[in-house]
C-alpha cells in the first residue's frame, strides 16, 4: 500500500498554480515542472472542436489538468471530474478550487460495471496518473477500491448533457462505453486513451460500430511552445494518442492540428494498427538534430539488426556474417516452400484430372440410364398392348362358347316330339289350305 500522496509545493502552470504529487519522480509532476504543462497538444486541439461554453465530462481527471487545459483554449462552462485514487483526489480539489473559472463538481468513485472491476487498483510507482481497476492491471502500488461505484449512464443522466466525454482510465474505456446509452450522448464527441496494445484494435472495433467517424490523433509529448520555453525533451520523440468519436455532424471544420501532430480517419483495426505503427514512441535526443534521410538511414540499418556501435567493426564483420546466414536460412525456407507448392501443384492436377475422369463415368451412366428408361417405356407399351389383346380374346370366346350353346338349343328342339310333330303340320298345312285356316282360328 502506497503512502499517502502528499502534495508538493505550487508550481507556475499554464493553468495557474499547480499542485503535484510529492514524488518527484512522478511522470505528470515532472512535466509539470519542466514545462508548465502536460499534453498541452492534447487539449490544444480539442478545444478546437467545442463550441464556447461546452461541458465536458472528465473520467480519469488526475489532478486536474485536461479539463484546466481545454479551459485555457477555450471558455468552457462546466466540468464534471471522477477520479478513484484517493490519494491523488485532495490535490484534484485543491487545483480545480485554485485554478478553474467554471462550474464543476469533483466526484470520488470508479466508473463502470463493478462486476468487472478489480477488488483493487494498481498503478505505477512513478505514474500516478496510470491508477487502474481493470482485472489485467500490473502495478506496483495498490489502490484501495473507492467507496462508490458509479455508472457512466447515472452520470450523464445526473450531471449532462455533455459536449465532451473523456475516458481516460488505463484499459476500463471498452467495459464502460459498452454501459453508456448512446442515444444519451447523441451530440457528444467522445475522447478515448489509445495504448500501444491489441485491446486498441477490439476498442476501435467497437467505437465503428456505433456508426459515428471515427479519428485517431496522436501528438508529442514535449511541446516547442511550451509554457516554459525549456527545450529539454524529457522523453524524445514520444508520442501519446487517442481516438476521437465525432457526432453526426462530423469533423467540424473549426479543428485545427497542431504542427508534428497525427491525424488519421480510421475506418478498421487494420487503419489503426497501421497508425500506431507509424507513431513514434520513443527516440534519443540527438536525432532532433538528425535530417529525415538521416534519420532513415538510422531506422534501416536498425531494421538490419545493426548497432551503430558495432558497425563495419571486427563485431560488426561478426554481425555482418549472421546478417548472411539469416539471408541464407531465408532463401532455404524459400526453396523449401517452392517444392511443398510444387507438389501441391501436381497434387492439385491430378485431382482435376480425377474430377475430369469421375465426370466422365457420370456422363456414361447418365447415357445408360436414359437408355435403361427407354427400355423400360417400350417394355410397358407391349405389356399394355398383351393386356388389350388378352381382354378382346376373352370376348370372342364368351361369344364363341355363346353361339355353341345356342346351337345345341336348336339342335335340342329340332330332335323333340313337338317341334317333329308340329313341322309335319305345318307341311300338312301348306298342302290343304283350308287346314291352314282352321288352325290359325283355333291358336287366336
Amino acid at each position: 500500500m502506497p503512502k499517502p500522496m502528499m502534495p508538493a509545493q505550487a508550481i507556475a502552470t499554464r493553468y495557474g498554480p499547480m499542485i503535484t504529487p510529492a514524488n518527484e519522480r512522478d511522470l505528470i509532476g515532472r512535466f509539470l515542472r519542466e514545462y508548465g504543462e502536460w499534453a498541452g497538444l492534447e487539449t490544444k486541439f480539442l478545444s478546437t472542436l467545442l463550441p464556447r461554453d461546452s461541458r465536458i465530462l472528465d473520467v480519469g481527471a488526475f489532478i486536474g489538468t485536461f479539463s484546466l487545459g481545454i479551459a485555457v483554449d477555450k471558455p468552457i462552462s462546466y466540468s464534471c471530474l471522477i477520479e478513484a485514487n484517493e490519494y491523488s483526489l485532495p490535490i484534484l480539489q485543491q487545483n480545480i478550487q485554485q485554478n478553474a473559472e467554471f462550474s464543476n463538481d469533483v466526484i470520488y468513485g470508479v466508473v463502470g460495471s463493478e462486476n468487472a472491476l478489480a477488488q483493487e487498483g494498481r498503478a505505477d510507482p512513478d505514474n500516478a496518473g496510470s491508477t487502474s481497476f481493470d482485472r489485467s492491471a500490473t502495478g506496483a502500488d495498490i489502490v484501495a477500491f473507492p467507496t462508490e461505484t458509479i455508472a457512466i449512464d447515472e452520470i450523464v443522466s445526473n450531471f449532462g448533457p455533455f459536449d465532451l466525454i473523456k475516458l481516460d482510465v488505463e484499459g476500463m474505456e471498452m467495459s464502460i462505453l459498452k454501459t453508456l446509452t448512446m442515444s444519451k450522448c447523441q451530440n457528444s464527441i467522445l475522447w478515448v486513451e489509445c495504448n500501444e496494445n491489441i485491446r486498441s484494435l477490439h476498442l476501435v472495433d467497437f467505437l465503428l460500430s456505433l456508426n459515428r467517424d471515427v479519428y485517431y490523433y496522436a501528438w508529442p509529448s514535449y511541446n516547442k511552445q511550451n509554457f516554459k520555453g525549456s527545450d529539454h525533451q524529457i522523453f524524445p520523440f514520444a508520442y501519446e494518442a487517442g481516438l476521437l468519436v465525432v457526432t453526426e455532424a462530423g469533423l467540424q471544420e473549426t479543428a485545427i492540428i497542431p504542427p508534428e501532430c497525427i491525424l488519421r480517419p480510421i475506418r478498421s483495426a487494420t487503419n489503426l494498427q497501421a497508425a500506431l505503427w507509424q507513431t513514434p514512441r520513443w527516440g534519443e535526443q540527438r536525432w532532433r538534430e538528425l535530417s529525415l534521410p538521416e534519420l532513415a538511414g538510422i531506422a534501416s540499418h536498425s531494421l538490419a539488426q545493426t548497432s551503430e556501435s558495432s558497425f563495419l567493426s571486427e563485431q560488426g564483420s561478426d554481425d555482418y556474417t549472421k546478417m548472411k546466414n539469416i539471408v541464407a536460412l531465408a532463401q532455404f525456407e524459400r526453396q523449401t516452400l517452392e517444392q511443398e507448392l510444387s507438389q501441391l501443384n501436381t497434387k492439385y492436377a491430378a485431382c482435376l484430372r480425377s474430377s475430369a475422369e469421375r465426370g466422365r463415368r457420370n456422363v456414361e451412366l447418365e447415357d445408360r440410364l436414359v437408355q435403361l428408361q427407354d427400355s423400360s417405356t417400350l417394355r410397358e407399351d407391349r405389356i399394355a398392348t398383351l393386356q388389350r389383346g388378352a381382354t378382346t380374346s376373352s370376348i370372342d370366346q364368351s361369344l364363341s362358347d355363346k353361339i355353341e350353346a345356342l346351337e345345341e338349343t336348336i339342335l335340342n328342339i329340332r330332335s323333340s316330339r313337338s317341334w317333329r310333330f308340329g313341322n309335319k303340320m305345318a307341311r300338312l298345312a301348306k298342302s290343304l289350305p283350308i287346314l291352314s285356316s282352321i288352325l290359325k282360328r283355333l291358336i287366336k
